[in-house]
């Protein structure tokens, strides 16, 4: 028999405290794994994948594993990219965490972002649209701007 060792890790609300708090109001949500509608779990090989939320714009650069419904939805790129400058923010803390939708008002292809983070700054991303299938992402959400 093989001795092991267990690390708890400890999860604190301070982690996500900057989501709440509008005056620094900037995090970015980086993607490990794509979750398609239809479809098996997707590792992200890149480390390029994220979204980027400041206090006046959002900005996406995500793959998209999921089917078009109409027109020319990422004809020209393949991806998921697009800045938005008029969104509502709503937010709804939970016991394990924070919730977080984003209803984009100037964005073509995606009109919801919501997003579950827990107290470990882990993070679910979920991106509707009227064009293309529902798509979910799991990453890490972390204070600032940097972007990959």
């Amino acid at each position: 028999m093989y001795p092991f060792f267990i690390f708890a890790q400890t999860t604190t609300p301070e982690k996500i405290s900057f989501l709440v708090d509008d005056s620094t109001g900037s995090f970015i949500f980086k993607a490990k794994f794509a979750n398609p509608s239809s479809g098996e779990q997707i590792y992200l090989t890149s480390v390029y994948y994220y979204v980027l939320f400041t206090k006046d714009s959002i900005k996406a650069f995500l793959p998209y594993f999921g089917r078009a419904f109409s027109g020319p939805a990422m004809a020209s790129h393949g991806a998921l990219k697009f800045i938005s400058f008029k969104y509502q923010k709503q937010l709804k803390q939970r016991k394990k965490g924070i919730d977080v939708t984003f209803l984009l008002k100037d964005v073509e292809d995606v009109w919801k972002l919501s997003i579950v983070v827990t107290k470990d700054a882990t993070g679910s991303l979920t991106l509707y649209s009227n064009r293309l299938q529902t798509i979910s992402y799991i990453g890490n959400v972390e204070k600032g701007t940097n972007v990959p």
